[in-house]
């Protein structure tokens, strides 16, 4: 009866693991497509597209980079925070994507 149960449970934890893999892997190929798309356009002569594009990929970093500025103005953080925040945004989403 024990053995079952806990067979039960490895294959459900294994599931929920397999299942949280598939979902990183695919947000990182969306913004690995994203920052492609960019290129292509730029590499056509289209910025304004390129720029945009590059835009909503780094922008939910920019944010957490003026967060963590206000956080150093009242002696919370640093300015190397932030500044990481804002260099390594499509990562820092794929780590809050996991914390989800």
């Amino acid at each position: 009866m024990l053995q079952g149960f806990l067979d039960e449970y490895t294959a459900m934890a294994m599931l929920h693991i397999v299942g949280l893999l598939v979902s990183v892997l695919l947000h990182l190929l969306d913004q690995a497509s994203d920052v492609f798309v960019a290129l292509l356009y730029w590499s056509e002569g289209r910025v304004l597209p390129a720029a945009f594009t590059l835009l909503l990929v780094l922008v939910p970093g920019f944010f957490v980079f003026v967060c963590e500025l206000k956080q150093t103005c009242l002696g919370r953080s640093s300015v190397l925070r932030a500044v990481a925040y804002l260099t390594l945004s499509p990562l820092w989403a794929v780590i809050v994507h996991l914390y989800r």
